[in-house]
């Protein structure tokens, strides 16, 4: 049930179902302009990111380089260069939504500033989703819809990498270095061979999202090796997305 909620109380879903509503009093969908590659490889792509959650892989990370920042500014650097590598595998929610709820609580117990250093740890964490063909939905779907190469992509993404990194890089340069107690890390415990296991299946998944194999098949790995895990991983995964990524197929086909 908590499911079939968050899909209904989704706003753009909401906004996209009534868009999409409408457009059938003007046209029909054809079945060809659904582009199904990229429905399967976000599919994919969601729930490979809910195991790297329930394995606590980011929490881990984050952790421990939290553990080596004894200055401010040290810290913002840290958290903001973890959210732009973990941007770019985990995607933008996910690196987001873990990252910002451990810095905060660490500002909170040591009484330092919030709004900066959550806005740079967002920044990074979409910077590193923009930067990989996986890292977010629309990548996805640029790369499947036009067939773009990796070599391309890169071609494109990378400057923008580059230049938001010297962007903040220059304002990490205002941020004061006040010092902070050295943190503890939690015990965290990362089991290793699911862990690597789903990494073994990132890369399959990459080669799905090129087309170098069918993607359906990544897919179903993904499914069976979270079914395998824990069921529950499956109930976490983002089915408003996909419902959203649908309507969108069929009201452009309208």
């Amino acid at each position: 049930m908590t499911v079939l909620k968050n899909i209904a109380k989704d706003r753009i879903l909401q906004i996209t179902i009534l868009i999409t509503v409408i457009s059938l009093f003007f046209a029909r969908p054809r079945f060809a302009d659904i582009n199904f590659h990229t429905l399967w490889s976000v599919a994919a792509m969601l729930t490979i990111i809910q195991i790297y959650a329930y394995l606590h892989v980011l929490d881990i990370l984050a952790y421990k380089l939290t553990s080596i920042a004894d200055n401010t500014r040290k810290l913002n650097m840290l958290f903001t260069a973890l959210a732009v590598i973990a941007g770019m595998f985990l995607g933008n929610d996910i690196t987001a939504l873990t990252l910002i709820p451990l810095y905060l609580n660490i500002a909170k117990r040591y009484k330092l500033p919030q709004i900066l250093p959550v806005t740079l740890i967002g920044m990074g964490a979409n910077i590193g989703a923009a930067f990989t063909p996986w890292g977010n939905p629309h990548n996805i779907f640029l790369v499947s819809r036009y067939n773009v190469s990796p070599l391309k992509f890169f071609e494109w993404s990378a400057p923008y990498l580059i230049l938001s990194l010297i962007i903040m890089l220059l304002v990490f340069l205002f941020i004061p270095k006040n010092e902070i107690p050295t943190q503890k890390t939690e015990p965290i415990r990362i089991s290793w061979p699911p862990t690597i296991i789903t990494t073994v299946v990132f890369i399959f998944f990459f080669f799905g999202v090129f087309r170098a194999i069918d993607i359906i098949w990544p897919l179903i790995v993904a499914i069976v090796l979270a079914l395998a895990i824990n069921p529950r991983i499956m109930l976490k995964i983002d089915y408003a997305l996909l419902l959203t990524f649908t309507g969108f197929f069929i009201f452009i086909s309208d």
